[in-house]
This record gives C-alpha cells, structure tokens and sequence, in this order.
C-alpha cells in the first residue's frame, strides 16, 4: 500500500476556487488501481510539499508497525505526524481493510445490451493457433486482414455452422469472434468472406498436409494405420457444376445431385487427405488415386469398407507392399462349428466371438460373431418380415371382401410392390398367387420361408473380415477394424455438427472451399474432442457447441444520473460442462470486467 498527500481544490456557488488538502492511500482491487481518501488535513496545512513523502512514509511504518525515527524530522513533520495517527486509531483505520467501492445507481434505469458469445471463440481461436493456421497462412503469403478472416471462418464452421453468408450475419449479430480477432475496428464484408474462402481452396491440400504434421508433433502419434472411405452431401439448387452429378446418395437423397467426398483418416482421427469427385463416381475407382496423394509408407495399414475393397484394389496395395484390412464383400452363408477361437469384449454390451476359417499364401479370413450387432439385425428382420407378411395376409383376405383386390394381374402386381418395398427380406420367401379356375380373379395368396429364411436368421449378426496381416493375433486384427468407426464419426461430425451439408454454392471453386473449410475446422473439433475424452467427458461436438452458446459476455449499463453512466463488460459465470471444458482446455477463469465511465448520449429534440 502507499500513502501520499496532494493538494486539491473545488469551486464554490460563487465561482471562486477553494483549496485543501488530503492524505489518500492506493491499491490494487480486482487487479486495478484504486485511490481512496484516508484524511481531510484541512485548508491550513502548514507541512511544506518537499517533507510530504517523508510525513506519508512515517505513518505507513508506524501502520504496518514498523520502527519509525523522528528524530531528524523537522518539527513541522512530527508535530503533523502525531496528529494524523491520533485521528487514524480514533476512526480506527485498516490499511488492509477492502474499501467500500460501491457507486449509487439508478437501479431502475440499469440496461443489459450486446449479449454476445465469447467463450467459444476464445476457445477455437486458441485450438486454431496451436494447430498452427495462422503461421500457416502467413507462410502461404495471407496478408494480416486474410488471415484474420480465414480464422473468422474457421472459428465460424466450428462454432455455427453455415455457408459463408451464415458466417457473415453470426458475425455481425450474435458472436464475439470480431472482438476476440481484432476485426471490431473495420468488420470483414461478405464478399471479402468469400474470398478468402477463394484463398484456402487455392492452397487446400498444403494446409492439410501442414496441419497434420502438427498435429503429429502435439500428441506424439506415429501414423501407422489409416482409414479410407467416402461419402456424399447434396446441393439444393438448379444450376448444374462439374461436380454436381445425380448418384446414389447415403442420405436417400436420389432428387438431388451430389459431391463425393473421399477422405483419408489417421487412427488418431485426424485426416490426413481429403478429395472431392462428382456425385456419379464409383467409389472403388478412388481408391488409388487417395493412397497415391497420401504417400504411405511400407507398413502402414490401410482400413476400409466392402464398398471400396474389390479384388483389383486389394491386388493394388499388395504391390505397393502395404498392409490391409477390410470386411469382406460377401455375406456368411453360415456360422463355423466348434467353439470360437477367440472371444473379445468391446464392452459390457458387445461381445465379439471370432473364427479364423480359412487361411492362404496371401491372406486370411475371420468370422465374426457381434452380440450387439446381432440384437440389431435380429430386431430389424423381425419388423421388415411382419410388416411383409402381413402385407401378404392383407391381400390374401381381401380376395374374400367387398370391393377388395381380387383381379389376378392385379393382385401379381400388388405382391410385386410388396417385395420391391420390403426387398431386404422378401427374397427369404416363396410367395404364389393362385388363380381361381374359370376366372380371371386370384383364389389366394400363398407363402412359405425358403432355407434362406433360417440361414439369414441364424448368421445375423456375423460378418467376415479379410487381411494380409498374417502375423497379428485376431482381438487386434478385429479391434483395428472396428476403430473404423471412427471415420463413420468424422463424417457425421463433418455432416451434422460443421455443416457440411447442404451445399448452398453452385461454383465448383466455391462447393469445394465451403467442402474444405469444413475439413480444416474439423481439425481445431478433433483436438479439443481429443483432449476433453481424455478427461472422461466424451461429449459429441454437438453437445459442445450447446456448452459453448452459454458462455456469452454482455455490457451492463449502470446510470449514475440521466447524464452519467458506467459500463460494465462481463463474461457470464461459468458453470457444468462450461466449466469442465474451461478448465481442462487451461483457459483463465477470470470473468474479464471491463469498466468504462461514460457520458449518456442525449436525443435530438
């Protein structure tokens, strides 16, 4: 704590100035400087201003009970000296007492404007530049204002996610990240969002290969095993690109045309390539084209689906001397005899039972049996078939009821929609329809369940999955393919919590920025998921994004009179998963109040 006097002064009713003077003490309060008055010395001070200091520092000794030598002080000083420390122990002064720095205000007039949210973008803006974007965008020649932007869409496509135009008004009207980048000054316009969309494609797969390798050195992971596998968003619109073509769509989009996305992702989650083809593209024809981009070394693995791995793919990563693992693209036709060779426990609800039946030069083939699967399967079965045969029962009893189906050819056709809608079980049936003699009407409608009916219930919940990987003991080969989920994950994050669909651009350059952008976001998503799965709380980036909403910062205005006021910006408190993700991400808990003393702006008459 200090103590000084100073010389003051105040205006009477008349005009005239009139002088005093006081002691006052500073300290800090809340981290600030603050100033409070200790003593009124009167208007007849009589110590001279060079023996003020030497006055302040002897009661600061004699208060925080120090020795204090007045001997060689003038007399004026400790004539003074004892006079203050008298008045101070009658009004019981405590130097470390916290003042009382309470204001009256106008409690009825106090407004609360400008919500924004701010914790999120603080978060992502820190995730982002240890990631490294900024430093890679500069290394790329962005200039300052570029790469502020480029940060404002990635933050965007994390945070609230949406095309570019969405970005711009979540910017502008519900967000802090202008703040949080320095943009409040000359906010970004929406062409100049575009743009620097424009920039990132140009320099799409450098970003990803640069960001990867950050990410390697971040959480020291050896890229080993990689996953591949594709999916596809559609697009809205009427006008047509080169990469928008009509193809089968994952969403049973069929009206719409569609983008491909093939992706490459290490086994820590993170891509390591990414590619976009027309919506019509064969999705095996990718494949040598994304394991040429990504350069994989001799041992790595290579995971992938029964859509991608054909015979011809398989062959491609045998020369290239790499290793990999797929599910087999034909169904079992039945379970092995004999007791499993291995059985593996995912989890108290999936137990894994595993055969390896069958053995070559090349490769090797293992059964699985999935309990969790199986309870699946069997479920969906048991409604598709009830639903089938019920449908069957249906026509059957119509032909004895007024003003039913009972015309031969029509009731054959209505038995041909039956089996096109439930195809997925109507094939493990035997269904007749028989005429009635001397008409053209139907007499019935008959079923009966093939082999393939008991064959398809007694292997549900199997699967059959194929590797080169001779040497590996079979819980790892197949707890190495079941970490392909978690590409199945990456693409529902990219799809649903980033936005990456619907496509709302009809330029190729910009469907593939909007594509990327998502991409490269998803990284800052991957890493913070990565960090707070450590901690125990495996919380979908959905979840997080509703967290991150409630950690808002508003400006409290306080009116002191209609022509004074103070304004107040806070952080909310912060609290549950808030205050779990704050903490574990190794953010201030500090609530950020800023005070600006602030005269009312007066309306025009």
């Amino acid at each position: 704590m200090q103590m000084f006097i100073k010389k003051r002064f105040k205006i009477n009713k008349n005009g005239e100035k009139k002088y005093g003077y006081s002691m006052y003490h500073s300290k800090r309060i809340n981290g600030k400087p603050r100033r409070f008055t200790v003593l009124n010395l009167g208007t007849n001070f009589a110590v001279p201003e060079e023996y003020w200091k030497l006055l302040s520092d002897h009661v600061v000794d004699q208060l925080q009970q120090k020795p204090v030598d007045l001997s060689e002080s003038p007399e004026v000083v400790r004539r003074y000296f004892k006079d203050i420390m008298i008045r101070l122990k009658a009004k019981a002064f405590d130097m470390d007492k916290i003042e009382d720095i309470r204001e009256a205000v106008l409690v009825d007039k106090t407004e609360l404007e400008n919500i924004r949210t701010i914790g999120g973008e603080r978060l992502t803006k820190r995730v982002l530049e240890e990631l490294g974007f900024p430093e890679f965008f500069a290394q790329l020649g962005f200039s300052t204002r570029e790469i502020q932007v480029s940060m404002l869409l990635l933050m965007g496509r994390m945070l609230s996610p949406g095309s570019e135009l969405h970005t711009y008004h979540w910017s502008e009207t519900y967000s802090g990240v202008q703040e949080v980048l320095g943009l409040t000054d000359l906010p970004p316009s929406k062409s100049s969002l575009y743009r620097t969309g424009d920039l990132i494609y140009r320099h799409r797969d450098v970003l990803i290969d640069k960001v990867f390798s950050r990410t390697e050195k971040l959480l020291g992971f050896e890229p080993r095993v990689v996953f591949y596998d594709l999916t596809n968003t559609y697009y809205t619109g009427r006008k047509r690109g080169v990469l928008l073509r009509h193809g089968r769509s994952k969403e049973k989009r069929m009206d719409l045309p569609l983008v491909t996305l093939g992706l490459v992702i290490d086994a820590s989650g993170f891509p390591r390539s990414a590619k976009l083809y027309p919506g019509n593209i064969s999705e095996p024809k990718t494949f040598e084209g994304m394991i040429d981009a990504i350069g994989v070394s001799k041992g790595t693995t290579v995971v992938m689906d029964a859509g991608i791995s054909t015979e011809s793919n398989l062959a491609y990563l045998n020369d290239l001397g790499l290793r990999w693992l797929t599910v087999d693209r034909k169904r079992p036709d039945r379970v092995p005899s004999g007791e499993p060779d291995c059985v593996l426990d995912l989890s108290e609800e999936r137990r894994l039972y595993l055969w390896e039946v069958s053995r070559t030069d090349s490769d090797r083939l293992i059964y699985v049996h999935s309990t969790s699967r199986k309870k699946v399967e069997d479920e969906l079965l048991r409604v598709k078939r009830e639903a089938f045969e019920q449908g069957l029962k249906k026509l059957d009893e119509g032909l004895s009821q007024p003003r039913r189906l009972k015309d031969l050819l029509k009731v054959t056709k209505a038995v041909g929609r039956l089996e096109e809608r439930y195809k997925a079980v109507s094939h493990h049936y035997e269904v007749k329809v028989v005429p009635k003699e001397n008409s053209t009407h139907a007499s019935a409608v008959l079923y009966e369940e093939k082999p393939l009916h008991k064959q398809r219930t007694d292997t549900s919940g199997g699967y059959y999955i194929k590797s080169n990987q001779m040497a590996i003991a079979l819980e790892e080969l197949v707890t190495q393919y079941h970490k392909l989920n978690d590409i199945e994950q990456t693409f529902r994050v990219l799809k649903s919590d980033l936005h990456l669909r619907p496509i709302f651009h009809r330029k190729d350059g910009r469907i593939i920025a909007h594509i990327y952008i998502a991409i490269l976001a998803y990284f800052g998503v991957q890493l913070i998921r990565t960090r707070l799965k450590a901690e125990g709380i495996d919380a979908s980036w959905g979840t997080i994004q509703i967290a991150l909403r409630n950690w808002v910062r508003g400006d409290v205005l306080l009116k002191k009179t209609d022509q004074k006021q103070i304004k107040l910006s806070m952080d909310a408190k912060a609290k549950g998963l808030h205050e779990e993700i704050r903490r574990i991400m190794g953010m201030s808990g500090s609530r950020n109040l800023v005070r600006e003393n602030m005269t009312v702006p007066q309306k025009c008459s």
